[in-house]
């Protein structure tokens, strides 16, 4: 059943897993241990999204547009931490075709933007870039709701974690997953499920004049 209340856009993957999923007890624990756990958290956001943006602007035919961040909040080191995540991502050696680069979809209950689609040893691998420490469950659930907004399934994903702060990396060793159609298309139906539920806790909302 299609859900178009007029007056709201669609919920986007990262905001359904946001509102849906309980907070990790190893967040909550560091949050509580960094009392500037809201600059720290900011911070970290900005190094991800310009680490997305050097990384797959390589790969994408046309020019990606620039994040959209204030100089003010760029780290003092984010020279070197892009160069050790270019590098690391250098030394995968993944000669990966792309098919689509931050490429946006949507259907009838929930939109997303996939960082990357792309033919590797002549399978379609949907592609998840991520520069947390570890790879987690709901890393894996993101995934589910990007394929599901795939017109073709595609034959496998993977969720390859580029963490580039020697502190917590000193290694620069990079975490990859990979996950299989059986295992994705389980993961899609997963994500359907918190879809629903959100959908449902909305209209209750609305309902009761929460809206």
């Amino acid at each position: 059943m299609p859900h178009n209340f007029e007056e709201n856009k669609l919920p986007s993957v990262t905001q359904i897993l946001r509102e849906m999923m309980p907070e990790p007890q190893g967040l909550k624990y560091w949050k509580n241990k960094n009392p500037e756990w809201e600059r720290m958290l900011k911070e970290r956001g900005n190094i991800g999204t310009l680490v997305h943006y050097h990384i797959l602007n390589k790969l994408s035919p046309l020019e990606l547009e620039p994040p959209d961040i204030d100089l003010k909040d760029y780290p003092d080191d984010i020279y070197y931490l892009l160069e050790n995540a270019v590098e690391m991502w250098e030394h995968l050696y993944l000669n990966i075709e792309p098919l689509e680069v931050e490429q946006f979809h949507k259907n009838d209950k929930y939109c997303g933007t996939l960082d990357l689609l792309g033919i590797l040893d002549d399978e379609v691998v949907l592609f998840d870039l991520k520069t947390s420490k570890a790879i987690y469950d709901n890393h894996l659930l993101q995934l589910g709701g990007y394929a599901g907004l795939l017109e073709d399934f595609p034959d496998k994903a993977m969720i390859i974690s580029i963490h580039p702060f020697i502190e917590t990396n000193p290694n620069l060793e990079v975490k990859t997953k990979v996950i299989d159609c059986n295992k994705l298309y389980n993961l899609t139906k997963e994500f359907n499920i918190l879809v629903d539920k959100w959908w449902e806790v909305k209209q209750y909302k609305k309902d009761n004049g929460g809206y």
